[in-house]
């Protein structure tokens, strides 16, 4: 029962280290493509003003990436009277940045803890490693930690498949 222990402990840490990892490349490259969608979104929005000190103040927020405060001084300060179409559109291209925004938020905070729950089930299964004699000469400790385990595993693989349902859609 002791190489049960060390087997199950030792996988899980592996596998879940490589899970995050690989996780991280799909994330990194989905806030890319987010990041992408704002800043285009931005300098749509930043072409319509003609006023240098608007100007000024929207290319810092797009420099900056502060697409909130980009958001927050557009809307605080809106277009000259135009075509109602056109004050539509812009209107429309704020909404859409305000959804990325959303996703972008939502997205960081669902990889957070993800990487919560991962680094610390595997910080748990390497100290379950050390005391595995000990686990092993417990019948009701080597339950409880093998069940505990097992559980925290299918937290981060929940935790997993949520994330990846946020990235691709």
């Amino acid at each position: 029962m002791e190489n049960t222990l060390y087997y199950t402990f030792s996988t899980i840490a592996q596998t879940l280290a490589g899970a995050i990892a690989l996780l991280g490349a799909f994330i990194l490259y989905r806030l890319q493509k987010l990041n992408s969608g704002l800043d285009d979104n931005a300098k749509f929005i930043r072409k319509q003003y003609t006023e240098e000190e608007d100007l000024v103040f929207l290319n810092s927020f797009i420099v900056k990436g502060e697409y909130k405060k980009f958001l927050k001084y557009s809307r605080d300060k809106p277009l000259a009277a135009g075509i109602d179409e056109e004050l539509s559109y812009v209107a429309d291209v704020q909404s859409k940045m305000q959804e990325l925004l959303a996703l972008r938020k939502s997205l960081i905070r669902s990889f957070s803890v993800s990487l919560l729950l991962t680094v610390s089930l595997i910080a748990a299964s390497v100290i379950a490693l050390a005391v595995t004699p000990s686990l092993n000469a417990r019948s009701n400790a080597r339950t409880a930690s093998l069940s505990l385990a097992i559980v925290w595993f299918l937290a981060c693989l929940i935790s997993y498949v949520s994330l990846l349902r946020k990235s691709l859609f």
